[in-house]
């Protein structure tokens, strides 16, 4: 285990909730890396502290927990959503009918032509493109490398595999051969 391995594990050791195989790992590393000592005792001083301040509060600071809501309040606020959103609905109506045209302009705006980018942005737009496609070529290009680099360690390990698997049939055939010796054997011993 490293330092880094420690990492997500310091809540649940600082807690109890490690399991067992866990915590002998961290205490092992813990004995041997005077960084993760020191995160240690820091931990367990902050939790120290935050619990002598959670008992020498007055209760009377402290800010009760949510509560539940009844189901009349549920119901009741259920009530006024509706009620709200039927409201609003007949507002939106009401406006559409109106014949003043300055409500019709907000209810209904104007498609405007779309305009022309200006050089500057056409330019920048442009550059990024080909920020864009070289980054790709680049990227391409190590795609390929990687799938060569993967297909010479697939090469290697079939043929470390095939060695492997000609030896194993080297020994099988030399065990079989010394198992009918031995039958052999064993068949003239009893005749």
């Amino acid at each position: 285990m490293n330092c880094s391995d420690t990492d997500p594990l310091w809540i649940d050791w600082l807690y109890g909730e490690l399991p067992a195989e866990e915590r002998a790992a961290l205490e092992a590393h813990r004995a041997e890396c005077s960084r993760c000592r020191a995160a240690g005792r820091r931990l367990l001083a902050t939790r120290g502290a935050l619990d002598e301040l959670a008992a020498s509060t007055p209760r009377s600071l402290v800010r009760p927990g949510p509560t539940r809501v009844r189901p009349r309040r549920r119901t009741a606020a259920g009530i006024a959503a509706v009620l709200l959103a039927l409201g609003g609905w007949s507002l939106a109506a009401w406006l559409w009918q109106r014949p003043d045209d300055a409500l019709r302009k907000v209810a209904r705006p104007q498609a405007t032509a779309p305009r022309e980018p200006s050089a500057a942005a056409l330019a920048d737009l442009t550059e990024r493109l080909q920020s864009l496609e070289e980054m790709n070529q680049l990227l391409a290009g190590e795609i390929e490398r990687l799938d060569e680099s993967q297909a010479r360690r697939d090469t290697d390990w079939h043929r470390a595999l095939a060695g492997q698997s000609s030896d194993l049939s080297k020994r099988l055939d030399r065990i079989d051969r010394n198992l009918q010796a031995l039958f052999q054997a064993e068949l003239e011993t009893t005749q």
